[in-house]
């Protein structure tokens, strides 16, 4: 597995906060749902086409989403 590098804090207004991001950020590192491998060789494949789509949903779940924004707005 691949070791995330969490860069210091240089801006004490904003230090609280990113100290509680990368905390939650942390908790859940390595349990996130899909095929981080899947996921992979579709960015690959996508990268290598020379035709990149405007945005790029990688999850069951986020498509879920896409599509609910798409319906409010077609509302």
């Amino acid at each position: 597995m691949t070791k995330t590098i969490w860069p210091e804090m240089h801006i004490e207004d904003y230090a609280e906060r990113t100290t509680q991001t990368v905390e939650a950020w942390k908790s859940i590192n390595g349990k996130q749902g899909g095929d981080p491998k899947k996921l992979a060789q579709a960015l690959v494949v996508l990268s290598g086409s020379g035709s990149l789509p405007l945005r790029f949903i990688g999850r069951a779940d986020g498509m879920e989403g896409e599509e609910q924004n798409l319906a409010t707005i077609l509302r």
